[in-house]
Formats: C-alpha cells, sequence, structure tokens
C-alpha cells in the first residue's frame, strides 16, 4: 500500500484510527470472559500440529483455519504431551485453558491476541478499497467506520470464526475486483489464495463462488471490462484450484473416507 498519497494529516489520522482500534480490542481481551466457542477452539491448531490428528472432533464445527491462527503463540509455550492426546476439542480446550500449569488468562490472552494483528491487516484493505473507489477522504471515513466498529472491536478480540472469515471474505471479493477491472495472473492468483482461506475459515463461504460467477456475469454482459465469457470460466476453474490446492494443505493432505475421517463418536 502506498502512503505517499496521504498527508501528514492523513496519516497521522490512519495511525490514530488504527491504534484507538487495537487499544479497544486489547481491552476487550483482558475484559471479555472465556466464551463458549472458545472452550472448544483453545488450543485446537496446536492439537493438530502436535499429533497430525485430523479427526479431533473440533472439525465438526469448522474449517481449521481459526484454529490454527488461535494456537500461533501457543507454540512457544511448554506444554505436556498428554494434553493433546484426545479427539474430543472441549477436553484439550479445558486441559490447555486450566491444567496446563500456565495461567488461564494468558492462555486466553495469546490465543485471542492474533485476530489483534489481522484486524489491523483488514483495516488498511478497507482503507486501500475505499480510496480506489471513491477518493482519499472517503477512504479515511471507511477506516473510521470500520476503526470504531462495536461489531469488529468485539469479534476482533476473540477466537471464533466469524472475524477470519469475514477478513477473508473482504480480502477476496477486492482481489476478484481488481481482476476484472485490470486481468493479471497476480490477481488471479491472489483471489484464488484468499478464496481458498475464506474456505477454510467457515463454511458459509462457499458463498463467494456463486458471488465472483455473479459478478463475473455481470462485467461480463456490462461490456466495460476486458473480460468474456470464456476468460471467466477459466479464471474460475484456476481460482477453484487454488482453493482446493490450499484448504487440501491445510487439512495436512488428509485423504480417506468419509468414515474413516470423522471422530469415532460419529460411526
Amino acid at each position: 500500500m502506498k502512503f505517499k498519497k496521504y498527508s501528514k494529516i492523513q496519516l497521522a489520522i490512519i495511525i490514530i484510527l488504527i491504534l484507538t482500534m487495537a487499544v479497544q480490542e486489547l481491552i476487550s481481551i483482558n475484559q471479555a470472559s472465556l466464551t463458549i466457542d472458545e472452550r472448544c477452539f483453545i488450543g485446537a491448531g496446536r492439537a493438530i500440529f502436535e499429533t497430525g490428528n485430523m479427526r479431533n472432533n473440533v472439525f465438526v464445527y469448522h474449517p481449521p483455519l481459526s484454529y490454527y491462527i488461535g494456537s500461533v503463540f501457543l507454540l512457544f509455550l511448554k506444554f505436556d504431551k498428554s494434553i493433546w492426546q484426545s479427539n474430543d476439542c472441549w477436553q484439550i480446550g479445558e486441559n490447555v485453558t486450566f491444567h496446563s500449569g500456565h495461567d488461564p488468562n494468558k492462555i486466553l490472552f495469546l490465543s485471542r491476541l492474533p485476530f489483534v494483528f489481522l484486524s489491523i491487516i483488514l483495516a488498511f484493505y478497507v482503507l486501500k478499497w475505499a480510496t480506489e473507489l471513491y477518493g482519499i477522504k472517503s477512504g479515511l471515513l471507511a477506516l473510521f467506520l470500520y476503526s470504531l466498529n462495536p461489531s469488529i472491536i468485539g469479534y476482533a478480540g476473540l477466537l471464533v470464526t466469524d472475524f477470519i472469515m469475514s477478513m477473508m471474505f473482504f480480502i477476496a471479493v477486492y482481489y476478484f475486483w481488481k481482476l476484472i477491472k485490470k486481468p493479471s495472473k497476480r490477481y488471479l492468483i491472489l483471489t484464488g489464495v484468499f478464496l481458498g482461506l475464506a474456505l477454510l475459515s467457515k463454511i458459509t463461504a462457499i458463498l463467494l463462488v456463486p458471488l465472483f460467477i455473479i459478478l463475473g456475469a455481470i462485467a461480463v454482459y456490462s461490456r466495460k471490462y476486458k473480460i468474456s465469457t470464456k476468460m471467466l470460466a477459466k479464471n474460475l476453474l484456476i481460482m477453484l484450484s487454488i482453493a482446493f490446492v490450499l484448504i487440501f494443505v491445510f487439512y495436512g493432505f488428509h485423504f480417506d473416507t468419509l468414515s474413516s475421517s470423522m471422530p469415532p463418536e460419529y460411526f
């Protein structure tokens, strides 16, 4: 993102807004009690990393991206290996939080912290897209509304799937918009990557596929952009292929029958 086009005052406003948001999120992390979803999600990513066990029942609820992200800072802590030897995410979450020998508040803080950094990244994308669409003042207004949005501040301070899916969904649509406006391999790859990350965040991100088809069809038939039906179909196929490979990677290249992949208690 190029900041040279912003004046010193505008840059100061950007920094103040982002810091204000981040501080509020950090306060929220410390004040908010453990949510019901977090009881299952905490430590799930570390458990998968330690054991390679893809039959953990945490996969029944959501894809694994938020679990991996929530465990980033937990990788620097020492845990007894017996903590991870379970297919039950609720048991793992309870053991990691309350029976690992670490302060439960510290575990909760470290599990939530990565999402604060992600909210800052999304802030720049909000600023960038709004600026490209309507100019610098509109970009600053969009950033103002984003950085003081209670939903953003609340959900970016929790280890849940909602924020990460919203972030990846937003960025995927942004790069698809760039691809329509100015077709290039770079935007095609980035759209596929963020489509995959969105699908790895939450099942409802599958709505991106029909959305891309609809937006692409509108672009083709409007004849305002250098894109044909054949090019659109080709791009969609490439994006889905990139997303599929990425999903396969995050699932540890696991390939098996449904009965052998699901947690034992489901069969």
